[in-house]
C-alpha cells in the first residue's frame, strides 16, 4: 500500500469530486496520511455493488451526480439539457472526475488489481513495493495513539518561564482542577509567543476543553480589537461611540480570530457558539487556507448532523446566514453553559456506548476511536493509551477491557448530560 502523502491527497481530491464521499478520515489530526483508513473506504465502495454500479465507464460525475454533457447516449442526458452549459466553476471542479478512475483509484489505494470476477474477488497485486519507505522516519511517526495533551503533561512547566513553559503550566494546573486564571495564563502564553501552528492549536484546545464559559466570554471582550472590525458593533471597544475608544485601533488579527473561533466552537456551549459565530463573520484567513481546518466546520460538531448533499456543500464553503439560523435553532432550547454534541447535551455514557459499538465493528475506524478517546480521556482523566496497538491500529481486546473499566468510573456513571469536566474535575461555569 502506498502511504505517500501526495498520493493520498491526489486520490482524495478525485475521489471526493467524483463520489461526494467525505474523505477527511484519510488524514490524521496532524495532516499525516492514514492509509488504513483510505483502504477501508476504498474497500467499502468496491464491495458495494449497488453504489458502484451507479458509475458508468467513461462518464463524468461530480459529487455523485452524472455530468450530462458526458452522457450523449444514456438516459441521464435528460438530467440537464445539453444546450444548457454548466457553470464554468463547476467545469473546473469536475476536471478529471471520471467514473472508471473511481475504481482504479480505490484499487491503487488498496494495492490490488481491478475486479476480476463477478463474485467481487480481487487479485493480490502486492509486489512489496514498500522499498521506498524510509525506515529512518519510524521515530517520527505520529498517529491516533497520541493524546493531545501528553507532551504538555510530560514536559517542563513554569508559569513565569518562556511561552511554552507557561502554556504547559496552565495545562498541568487544569489537570489538577485549578481553573482560576486559566484563560489569562493561556492568553499570556499566546501573546508572548510567535505564531506557531502546534502551539496555537494546543492553546485553543485547552481553552475549549477546560476554560470556564465565563472566562472564555471575558477573553473575547479583552481581545475584541483583535477579533472584530471596530465598526461592526457599537459596544465594541474600538467603536467611535465607545468610551474606551483608543486613538489607534488595531485591525482584526487572523491568528487570534482562528484560535478563538476554534476554542469557542469546540467548547460547544450555546454562549460560546454564538460568540464564535460573531467572530467568524469577521474572519478573513491570512493565507489562502486556514491554518487548522475550515473554521465554519468547527461549529458542526455541536449541531445536529446533516446526512445530505447540502451538508457536504456546507462543509465546502460557508453560508453564514444558513449556519447562523441552524445554530440558533439548535441552541435555543438549552442553557448557555451546557456542552452540546450533535444538537444534544453531551452524554459521557453515550460516548462510551459509541466506543463499545465501534470496537464491535468488523472494520474498526481508527479516526472514530481517536475522537471518542479524546472526549472520554479529557473528561475523566483516565489514560486510554491501551486502546492502541500502534499509531494506526486499535487494540480490540484492550479497548473492550477499558470500556468495561470506565463504565465504573464515577464521572461517567454519574455524569449529568451537558456538564463539562476536565481530567475528572467539574469545569466551573
Amino acid at each position: 500500500m502506498n502511504s505517500d502523502t501526495a498520493f493520498l491527497h491526489r486520490h482524495r481530491r478525485l475521489h471526493e469530486a467524483t463520489t461526494g464521499i467525505d474523505c477527511t478520515s484519510w488524514f490524521g489530526p496532524k495532516g499525516l496520511p492514514l492509509p488504513l483508513q483510505a483502504a477501508a473506504e476504498a474497500e467499502r465502495l468496491l464491495n458495494s455493488p449497488d453504489e458502484l454500479e451507479r458509475y458508468l465507464p467513461g462518464c463524468r460525475y461530480f459529487l455523485g451526480h452524472p455530468v450530462p454533457s458526458s452522457f450523449p447516449n444514456h438516459p441521464y442526458s435528460a438530467h440537464r439539457p445539453t444546450d444548457d452549459p454548466l457553470p464554468p466553476e463547476l467545469l473546473i471542479s469536475i476536471d478529471d472526475a471520471y467514473c472508471d478512475e473511481v475504481i482504479d483509484r480505490c484499487c491503487a489505494i488498496l494495492g490490488i488489481s481491478r475486479r476480476t470476477s463477478s463474485t467481487g474477488a480481487f487479485d493480490d497485486d502486492d509486489d512489496d513495493d514498500d522499498d521506498d519507505d524510509d525506515d529512518d522516519d519510524d521515530d517520527d511517526v505520529h498517529g491516533f495513539d497520541e493524546y493531545d495533551y501528553t507532551t504538555w503533561l510530560d514536559g517542563s512547566a513554569d508559569p513565569h518561564g518562556d511561552p511554552w513553559h507557561r502554556l504547559a503550566a496552565a495545562i498541568q494546573d487544569a489537570y489538577l482542577g485549578e481553573f482560576d486564571g486559566l484563560s489569562k495564563a493561556v492568553f499570556t502564553a499566546l501573546d508572548t509567543n510567535e505564531p506557531d501552528h502546534h502551539f496555537d492549536l494546543a492553546a485553543a484546545r485547552i481553552l475549549a476543553d477546560a476554560a470556564p464559559v465565563s472566562q472564555l466570554l471575558a477573553l473575547v471582550q479583552r481581545l475584541a480589537p483583535r477579533l472584530i472590525e471596530p465598526g461592526d458593533h457599537p459596544d465594541h471597544p474600538d467603536h467611535p461611540d465607545h468610551p474606551d475608544h483608543p486613538d489607534h485601533p488595531d485591525h482584526p488579527d487572523p491568528r487570534w480570530q482562528e484560535t478563538i473561533i476554534f476554542a469557542l466552537a469546540h467548547a460547544g456551549t450555546p454562549a460560546t457558539l454564538r460568540e464564535g459565530l460573531k467572530i467568524f463573520a469577521a474572519f478573513t484567513p491570512s493565507d489562502e487556507d486556514p491554518r487548522y481546518h475550515r473554521p465554519w466546520t468547527y461549529f458542526q460538531r455541536a449541531l445536529p448532523a446533516l446526512a445530505t448533499l447540502p451538508a457536504f456543500s456546507e462543509r465546502l464553503r460557508p453560508d453564514l446566514a444558513a449556519l447562523t439560523k441552524r445554530l440558533e435553532r439548535a441552541v435555543a432550547p438549552f442553557p448557555p453553559t451546557i456542552a452540546l454534541l450533535h444538537g444534544r447535551p453531551l452524554d459521557l455514557r453515550e460516548r462510551l456506548d459509541a466506543l463499545a459499538t465501534e470496537l464491535d465493528r468488523d472494520e474498526i475506524r481508527p479516526f472514530q476511536v481517536y475522537q471518542l478517546r479524546h472526549t472520554l480521556e479529557t473528561y475523566t482523566g483516565v489514560d486510554l493509551q491501551g486502546l492502541w496497538v500502534d499509531a494506526d491500529h486499535v487494540d480490540r481486546a484492550g479497548g473492550k477491557a477499558l470500556v468495561k473499566a470506565i463504565r465504573e468510573n464515577p464521572i461517567v456513571r454519574e455524569h449529568v448530560p451537558g456538564t463539562r469536566y476536565f481530567a475528572g474535575h467539574r469545569v466551573p461555569d
